[in-house]
Order: C-alpha cells, then sequence, then structure tokens
C-alpha cells in the first residue's frame, strides 16, 4: 500500500478563472475552494461548478450540474446560523485528486450546537473547476431527513418534527 505524506496548501488570496487555473496545483485550488466555502455564498462557489460536475454530499441527494449543486449549498447554508471548516490534512490522490480531513461546527438555525468530522475527496478539473466532490461525515444521524430539490426549504416536514 502506497503512503502519502499529508500536503500544506500555500497562502493563495484569489481565484483564477479559465486558463489561469489550470496552473494551480490541486492543493492550491482546494485552499482556494475552501475560503469561498467559509463565506457560505453560493455565488461565490458558482465559479467552482460547471455543467460536469458532481456532488455527493449527505444529507442531500447526489447531483451532478452547477445549477443543481448550487441549490444544494444554498439549501444547506439556511439550516445553520454559522458553519465553518477547519482543514487539517490533505493527502494527495491523483494528479488533481485530494482527500482532506475537515472539522466542521457550528450552529444550527434553532440553536442547536454543530460539530463534526468530515472526510472530503475532491478532484479538479484541467481548468480548475470541481469534477467531482464527495463527503463522509462522522456522524451523519446529525442530520435527520435527507435534503432533496422538492423540499427546497431546507426544513423537515411539519409530521416529521
Amino acid at each position: 500500500m502506497t503512503r502519502f505524506a499529508p500536503v500544506q496548501p500555500p497562502s493563495v488570496t484569489e481565484v483564477p478563472a479559465g486558463e489561469e487555473a489550470s496552473g494551480l496545483s490541486a492543493p492550491e485550488l482546494l485552499h482556494l475552494f475552501m475560503a469561498d466555502l467559509q463565506t457560505l455564498k453560493t455565488e461565490n462557489l458558482s465559479k467552482w461548478f460547471d455543467e460536469e460536475s458532481e456532488l455527493c454530499l449527505p444529507p442531500c441527494e447526489s447531483a451532478r450540474g452547477a445549477r443543481k449543486i448550487l441549490t444544494i449549498f444554498g439549501l444547506i447554508f439556511r439550516r445553520y446560523r454559522e458553519l465553518s471548516w477547519e482543514v487539517q490534512t490533505v493527502y494527495p490522490a491523483g494528479e488533481r485528486k485530494l482527500v482532506y480531513q475537515t472539522e466542521s461546527r457550528g450552529t444550527f438555525a434553532d440553536g442547536r450546537p454543530y460539530a463534526n468530522g468530515i472526510l472530503t475527496v475532491i478532484e479538479f478539473s484541467p481548468e480548475g473547476k470541481i469534477r467531482f466532490l464527495s463527503d463522509y461525515f462522522k456522524d451523519t444521524a446529525i442530520f435527520g431527513r435527507p435534503l432533496s430539490a422538492s423540499n427546497r426549504t431546507g426544513q423537515r416536514p411539519v409530521s416529521d418534527r
């Protein structure tokens, strides 16, 4: 079994678009993506996804395409008063693919505290778009019922409360 040493993403402040992003390493792209994710604004995430992007993110159904992915992020963000991620370790898993460990903390909209460990697989296209992103959570029971495009409020149905 091959073992990879963790990599530390360099400090980068702006996300280049198109061909400029192709010159960045996967750890650099990850660092920039996480900075945009921390804002909890879908408009800051739109540059990361296109119609080829795929997202597997509990408690949501898998999604393909920028519009669906941004809708899911919007649903997730509405479930929290605050939410943040701290990347702890990053492992290379291919030329443009990484596996990284994150601690996520925040407060649900109803005031309950939230904390979870996450292991994420992310792959970038040569143009710097996210081709594939899948999260594996230490605790999935905390999420309750899955979100879907048909449940756009991000809340559980009244009958389940």
